[in-house]
């Protein structure tokens, strides 16, 4: 196959030519080289920030030796020593905290869900009221199915806010809300303390 060169009118003239003699390269715009001067500007902030950070966050004085349980939680292990420590009885966990883990706002929100009831037998004859609940000074009590459900999506709840706040103290209780459910039997009560 053959090419032809076609003829040039001399009248005929390419588009750069109009603009810019081809020896002189195009003039950037200036609110183009101030956009990304100011991008760059930012993006340079913003490296140098994340960098001290980092630096800060990594070189910075933490308490690394562990705590013993005890020292954590200084409780007891009954209803009038807890009271003589300051600590509260969560209805929510069914347990003693002390006052840096005690969630009153929570616990509150978990109570007036619905209108609780406890019983001192399975059967859900003996019914106590919530003042005696709240003195926490029981054996054992029983509470309906939902009560557990209920209990576990608050906990749950915590769980979030301690991670937005940064405290894991309470983790021991999730244990079991893997097995939720499992064994549900419609109108049995259940022991949950």
């Amino acid at each position: 196959m053959d090419y032809t060169r076609l003829r040039r009118d001399e009248d005929e003239v390419f588009v750069y030519d109009k603009t810019t003699p081809p020896t002189q390269p195009p003039q950037p715009s200036h609110h183009r080289s101030n956009a990304t001067l100011l991008s760059s500007l930012a993006l340079t902030i913003s490296v140098i920030t994340g960098i001290f950070t980092l630096i800060t966050y990594t070189n910075g004085p933490r308490d690394l030796t562990p705590q013993s349980p005890d020292s954590l939680f200084r409780c007891g292990t009954s209803a009038a020593q807890a009271k003589a420590a300051g600590c509260h009885f969560d209805l929510m966990s069914f347990s003693w905290l002390p006052s840096a883990c005690y969630n009153e706002d929570l616990t509150n929100d978990f109570l007036n869900y619905t209108d609780w009831k406890w019983s001192l037998d399975i059967e859900g004859r003996q019914l106590v009221p919530k003042e005696y609940v709240q003195q926490g000074d029981f054996e054992y009590l029983f509470t309906s199915y939902e009560y557990h459900v209920v209990h576990c999506v608050f906990m749950w709840k915590k769980t979030h806010q301690a991670i937005l706040d940064g405290s894991f103290d309470h983790l021991d209780g999730l244990k079991g809300l893997g097995n939720a459910g499992l064994d549900k039997v419609p109108g049995v009560w259940e022991g949950s303390a």
